[in-house]
């Protein structure tokens, strides 16, 4: 019998994987200046950079810049650099999590959506009935 246990046990282990891929080749992301995860990255460094320094008066104006996104990434992204030391390998986590979280909770909403269906629900592409 199926048990969401088990697509959470499939998360983690994609998660897992995704992250130890990333590993290998994570240089690659940040050499485009043109790429908006170098402005994430940028806003969790200043935040973790704030905090570790004791520099509480730039942190309320490095939120307060936070116009584009909303500062709920980067304070997850600057709370990981800041328990990360800084590296830019930890930033990555917040929206690994989140990515491989909303594929979990569309997968569960699918099949509690649809019950006959079962498990195979969040698999299942239907046209119609």
């Amino acid at each position: 019998m199926y048990r969401p246990a088990l697509a959470v046990a499939a998360a983690v282990t994609s998660a897992i994987f995704l992250y130890v891929r990333f590993l290998n080749s994570h240089r690659l992301l940040w050499n485009h200046a043109i790429h908006d995860r170098n402005s994430h990255l940028y806003a969790g460094l200043c935040l973790a950079t704030d905090v570790r320094i004791d520099d509480f008066g730039h942190l309320l104006p490095d939120l307060d810049s936070f116009r584009t996104w909303p500062p709920m990434h980067g304070l997850l992204a600057g709370l990981c650099l800041w328990l990360g030391g800084e590296d830019e390998r930890w930033a990555v986590i917040p929206s690994l999590t989140g990515w491989v979280a909303s594929a979990l909770f569309a997968f569960l909403m699918a099949r509690r959506m649809s019950p006959r269906s079962g498990a195979i629900a969040g698999l299942n592409r239907t046209d119609s009935d």
